[in-house]
């Protein structure tokens, strides 16, 4: 082994370059087909910055909070409290150390997809345009604050966090970080992130349920459906 290691020619650790993400048509639906579901899964989704601590992903989140990161955030207002189209809807940035994603997930009432997509691309559009309010912005500050305050108390977050600091290679030091970042980040970078992720021709809409129905409720509404079938 020794000897033939010792003719290794190699240059060294190879450059990795990330694939790049295919070009999505806008206003499509990607439909799967569920026979007879009462109920549909809808999936609303783009491409991301990469998982960080304290940069462009954690603002992301923070943006996103008062938007669709909470019961109380813009989407879930509209299409829970005001138009009863599902039970609940979130949305929340994740990532790894190469890429990340912005997924918008709920269960909708099947009569009522096409309505309650509609819905959810003039919130983004809103978001996109006009950003978030003084008062979002409070209520998100107070309310990260308040749950992140009992974040470590129990030994399994305390596990969580000492493997964040592993991965990350950071100091016990990230929480004030962090910490200083959700009371300082200001009005215009939170809405220059918003005009950058929320735009909604630039998202993925897939639907799971009766194709029968709602290829012609979607058609309706002006979407167009592409049906996906799995072998």
């Amino acid at each position: 082994m020794t000897s033939a290691l010792s003719q290794w020619q190699g240059k060294g650790e190879l450059d990795m370059a990330l694939p790049k993400f295919a070009a999505l048509d806008s206003n499509i639906v990607y439909l799967v087909h569920k026979e007879n579901a009462p109920q549909v899964q809808i999936r609303v989704a783009r491409h991301a910055a990469a998982e960080d601590l304290a940069a462009e992903h954690f603002k992301s989140q923070i943006m996103n909070f008062a938007f669709s990161g909470s019961f109380n955030s813009r989407v879930n207002q509209n299409l829970r409290e005001s138009k009863g189209y599902t039970y609940g809807i979130g949305g929340r940035f994740s990532g790894y150390g190469d890429a990340g994603q912005f997924v918008l997930a709920s269960g909708i009432n099947a009569a009522n997809v096409a309505d309650a997509l509609t819905e959810i691309q003039q919130e983004f559009s809103k978001i996109n345009e006009y950003g978030l309010t003084d008062e979002e912005i409070q209520f998100t500050r107070n309310s990260i604050a308040q749950r992140d305050a009992l974040k470590y108390e129990t030994p399994a977050a305390k596990l969580n966090f000492f493997a964040m600091m592993h991965a990350h290679n950071v100091d016990a030091d990230i929480v004030d970080v962090r910490a200083k970042i959700i009371e300082t980040v200001g009005k215009k970078e939170l809405n220059q992130l918003a005009n950058k992720y929320f735009t909604p021709a630039e998202m993925t809409y897939v639907v799971v349920g009766d194709a029968n129905t709602l290829s012609k409720q979607l058609e309706a509404k002006g979407f167009t459906v592409k049906q996906l079938t799995f072998q």
